[in-house]
């Protein structure tokens, strides 16, 4: 029986950070967006369904992320389309890889409520940040404009203190190093310690 973790939070917030530096301490991280990657990758066979769904967001085979993301951040009820093709891939993938993973497993998944991952999970992290920052971090990352940044955070911004009163709170405002001693901090507190 292995413990496992999730790991939530802000869009943005650091969560890749975060499980960088557990894999780097030996941990086993399923990552949720890895695995949808994966599943997109060029010439899958998911995108022709995504291209019938999205005309135009596949050309030769290859996902125009970009282009799909400006058409699902902006619109619920696209993304809910996006979602409803890809999650069922995602799950049966997330699945085998938690139950593969070994004693201690930590789930990345920026869905994970609305996935109904939570369920599964012994405890989970949830890591947040100064809406500004945030951002900032968001526009950087995706070389996206201020409007675009926007309708991606509130896209994720739903039932937010609901996920939070439900999570370990981890605040990521500050810098690199107090979001570490933060995750060292947790990891003994849990016993998990490496």
């Amino acid at each position: 029986m292995s413990f496992k973790v999730g790991i939530t939070g802000d869009i943005a917030s650091g969560k890749s950070t975060v499980t960088d530096y557990l894999r780097n301490k030996g941990y086993t991280v399923v990552d949720a967006d890895e695995i949808s990657r994966s599943m997109t990758k060029d010439r899958s066979p998911v995108l022709d369904v995504i291209e019938r769904q999205f005309p135009g967001v596949v050309c030769k085979g290859k996902l125009n992320r970009r282009k799909l993301g400006k058409i699902v951040f902006a619109d619920i009820h696209k993304r809910k389309e996006l979602n409803a093709i890809l999650h069922p891939l995602i799950r049966e993938e997330i699945s085998r890889q938690l139950k593969d993973g070994g004693d201690i497993v930590f789930l990345d998944a920026p869905l994970l409520f609305e996935g109904g991952y939570d369920d599964e999970m012994d405890v989970i992290i949830y890591i947040t940040l100064d809406e500004e920052i945030q951002l900032k971090r968001l526009m950087n990352r995706d070389e996206i404009t201020y409007q675009e940044a926007r309708d991606r955070m509130r896209s994720f911004d739903m039932a937010k203190e609901e996920k939070m009163r439900r999570s370990h709170v981890i605040d990521n405002s500050t810098s690199r190093e107090e979001l570490l001693d933060q995750i060292d901090s947790f990891l003994l507190a849990h016993g998990i310690e490496k």
